[in-house]
This record gives structure tokens, C-alpha cells and sequence, in this order.
């Protein structure tokens, strides 16, 4: 889509360019694509987010590991109960995260702005800055 933006800009510096009809390519795309994605695709986006745009690293948690701050932490075997076959979410997701720089508000309301999720903090442990937040699947209803 990048690309395409970039193209609309470059015709519509020319003489009977019809961006209106190329926005509405556009608009048709991102609609597409977004009613094609499913929950799993849309925990993989926001993943990708919170790295590329916030800094936030995630990784798989296994019993045992040291965890280290700063990162997003989701167990596994949590990971396979949350979704169905058709990879829908049927159960909350956990993240796990031990907080030095940032706050759990910060990171909640990062992932609410993206419409991807509702983040909702479920346990914050002040003393060790630990915090364990939910997510549930947005719906736009």
C-alpha cells in the first residue's frame, strides 16, 4: 500500500490524474485485507508493532527461562489454548512483561491505539514491576 500511496502522490501532480478513484482502490484494499486477516494474524501484527514502532521485543516464555525487562513474554502452551482451528480467539491472550523504563499504562494504551486489541492490565506487582496484561480481540460492533 506504501507504494501505492506513493504513486497517487506522483499522479496527482498530473493534469486529469483521478485520485479519487485510486483512493477508492485503496480504501477496497485495506477493507479486504483487513476482513481476510484473523485473530492470530492480528497478534503477529501487533507483535511486529510494538517492535518496529515502540521497541517493545516479544518472545516465547519456557518454564524455567530468566526472563529479561523490557520484553513482552507469552507462554507457549498459552498460546495454543487461546485459539481455535481457524485461528480465532477463544480466550484471553497473556503477555508477561517486567517493567525498568517504561509503566503498564504506557504499553496498554500503545496496543488499544493500534484497534487490533483491547489490552486490559490484569495483575501489576509494584514491587517487582511485573505485570501481566490481557488481550481480547477488538470488534468494531
Amino acid at each position: 500500500m506504501k507504494g501505492d500511496i506513493k504513486r497517487m502522490v506522483i499522479a496527482g501532480k498530473k493534469a486529469g490524474a483521478n485520485l479519487e478513484l485510486k483512493l477508492e482502490e485503496l480504501r477496497k484494499m485495506a477493507n479486504d485485507y483487513k476482513a481476510s486477516i484473523n485473530d492470530a494474524q492480528r497478534l503477529y501484527d501487533l507483535l511486529n508493532h510494538l517492535f518496529d514502532e515502540h521497541g517493545f521485543d516479544s518472545r516465547l516464555f519456557y518454564e524455567g527461562e530468566k526472563t529479561e525487562p523490557e520484553i513482552i513474554y507469552i507462554l507457549k502452551d498459552h498460546l495454543e489454548h487461546c485459539f481455535e482451528e481457524g485461528s480465532e480467539q477463544i480466550a484471553p491472550v497473556s503477555l508477561l512483561i517486567e517493567f525498568e523504563q517504561n509503566t503498564p499504562d504506557i504499553l496498554i494504551n500503545v496496543i488499544n491505539q493500534t484497534y487490533l486489541f483491547c489490552a486490559s492490565l490484569h495483575e501489576h506487582n509494584t514491587e517487582t514491576k511485573q505485570t501481566h496484561i490481557h488481550l481480547n480481540p477488538y470488534r468494531n460492533t
